[in-house]
């Protein structure tokens, strides 16, 4: 009698299950994904990086999210697919910036703290020099009590200290 009415409600049932089994697999996800850490030239001090398969992962999941706003049946997941939407994004703009301050303090590094030439030249840049290296040192050491990604890239203000 109501056929049309029953297989609307099947299709919307199996579509949001479909978004509720991938919110599951993004959290999943998410929650276990860690930094790989190397050493910097042979200190203590240990770099924080994203391995490849995270990243296409990343890109992949970001992909995902974009395509559940694009369904019809949005609206039972709206609030966790927002989360899930700024919670990716964080993840990415972080660790791009990260990777970023990495490369520069690197090079900064090699002038300001290992040049005694630059020292003497440029005084007042190498003391703010030495206020910025004691930061990222203690950012780096944050992300390695942290590990995990997620925790680490939503963490509120860490944008900022980039």
């Amino acid at each position: 009698k109501f056929p049309t009415e029953v297989e609307d409600i099947a299709e919307q049932a199996k579509q949001e299950a479909k978004m509720e089994a991938t919110i599951s697999k993004l959290s999943r996800i998410w929650s276990g994904v860690e930094f790989v850490f190397e050493p910097h030239k042979g200190t203590s001090v240990m770099l924080m990086s994203l391995k490849e398969e995270d990243i296409e992962t990343l890109e992949e999941n970001q992909v995902q999210v974009q395509n559940m706003f694009a369904s019809r049946f949005l609206a039972a997941f709206e609030d966790e697919v927002i989360g899930w939407q700024k919670t990716l994004a964080n993840i990415y703009e972080t660790t791009t910036l990260l990777a970023e301050v990495q490369r520069t303090w690197d090079f900064l590094e090699n002038l300001f703290i290992h040049s005694e030439e630059v020292k003497k030249e440029l005084p007042d840049e190498s003391e703010r020099f030495m206020e910025i290296d004691d930061d990222v040192k203690a950012m780096l050491t944050k992300g390695g009590e942290v590990r995990l990604v997620r925790y680490f890239c939503c963490e509120p203000g860490i944008y900022q200290v980039l």
